[in-house]
């Protein structure tokens, strides 16, 4: 309609209403560019208010678990602890020995983990859109942030690694699993006393094998302790540009 109307002008040489004409033609497309860009505008600060709420989530989970690894190594290390204090105790006796061999053996010699939820800035990094996240420190802190997470899960599965190497002895030489609740069925059955005279006998590999899941914990405990700041310190800075 608009280019019969331009076309009756032009023939009756109504230069004005052609003008006009044609301002509105101008208007019209850079109305309806300028309303595809709000759209658009709009669409962006919708996803990142999403994605935003999803690294908010996530790394509240992760906080929560560094927390419960931590708790974790914390209680293991007490068991290592009671382990090599009766074992090595004048006077303990049988029961006392094999209790704290057992709280050893099924948690002191449990290793710890470490293993934050990052799907949505890997889901990021993969595609590039990253930059969808506007504000820079947030982007920066989340960068940072889980380098941070990459080197501690390396560094603890470097340690696990290298204590791995001497499960072995104690496992195939010690018959550890006899002390496992869900394995020591399949043992055949042996007098406490004698179970308690093999612990003290070997009581000097058992307390080498304490002392690295003790190091282990107390290395693993530091990491979640500088972790667990800078995962806190990110949530803020979300939690500010939410408007929490």
């Amino acid at each position: 309609m608009l280019l019969r109307r331009i076309t009756e002008h032009v023939r009756a040489q109504n230069w004005f209403a052609v003008f006009l004409d044609f301002i509105i033609v101008v208007v019209g497309v850079f109305m309806g560019i300028q309303l595809g860009n709000w759209n658009e505008a709009g669409r962006e600060r919708l996803s990142e208010a999403q994605y935003l709420e999803r690294f908010a989530d996530e790394i509240e989970l992760t906080i929560a678990h560094i927390r419960e690894e931590r708790a974790f190594a914390e209680t293991a290390q007490s068991t290592i602890e009671a382990f090599t204090a009766e074992a090595y105790r004048e006077g303990a006796t049988d029961e006392e020995v094999l209790s704290a061999t057992k709280g050893f053996l099924s948690t002191g010699a449990f290793f710890v983990n470490f293993r934050p939820i990052r799907t949505t800035f890997d889901d990021l990094i993969s595609t590039g859109n990253l930059e969808i996240i506007k504000n820079e420190n947030i982007r920066t802190g989340l960068i940072k942030l889980h380098a941070s997470y990459d080197n501690a899960n390396d560094t603890i599965e470097s340690n696990i690694v290298w204590i791995q190497q001497g499960e072995d002895r104690i496992y195939y030489n010690f018959d550890a699993f006899r002390f496992d609740a869900r394995t020591q069925a399949l043992f055949e059955e042996i007098a406490p006393a004698s179970l308690a005279d093999g612990i003290r006998e070997n009581r000097e590999l058992l307390r080498r094998h304490a002392a690295f899941h003790y190091w282990l914990k107390d290395r693993s405990i530091e990491i979640y302790d500088d972790t667990e700041p800078q995962a806190r310190a990110v949530l803020e800075l979300i939690q500010s540009e939410r408007g929490e």
